[in-house]
């Protein structure tokens, strides 16, 4: 049996996310949820493993979220701040949990060019589901009796 090729919703979610969101939609195994996340700043894309085009200032914040409502969910407060430490201009964010492991990256709404002691603040990092609706779903029934 061959299943189609599934899109990514999210460019930037990772496989493994993907497969322990979807074994606990499907009460195959229980998710057990991170107990913090963290934010990294990027400037050019994360790359696969969210490693790559790091910003020059490599700590991560702490970063919280709101209760999701309407298949979305926002930061929360205290809202992470990075103090910049060189000239660079800020394309994305990736998001980790507290054991170093990524979860997903995305870019930020517009490209943010920053300067050394300036800081700056996460404002909003909205995840949500496109309408809620699931992006693919293969379906194939085999007969049982002949």
């Amino acid at each position: 049996m061959t299943l189609p090729k599934i899109p990514t919703p999210l460019a930037g979610l990772q496989t493994s996310l993907a497969n322990v969101i979807l074994d606990h939609l499907t009460g195959h195994k229980l998710w057990v949820m991170p107990t913090g996340l963290t934010a990294q700043l990027h400037i050019g894309d994360p790359g696969p493993d969210q490693t790559n085009n790091l910003s020059a200032v490599l700590d991560k914040q702490i970063i919280l979220f709101e209760d999701a409502l309407g298949g979305m969910i926002d930061v929360a407060a205290p809202a992470p701040v990075w103090m910049m430490s060189a000239i660079e201009v800020l394309t994305h964010i990736s998001i980790w949990d507290n054991i170093g492991t990524p979860l997903w990256s995305t870019l930020l709404d517009f490209p943010q060019p920053v300067v050394p002691n300036d800081s700056y603040t996460l404002e909003q990092c909205i995840l949500s589901f496109n309408n809620l609706t699931l992006v693919s779903m293969s379906v194939m029934l085999g007969r049982v009796n002949a």
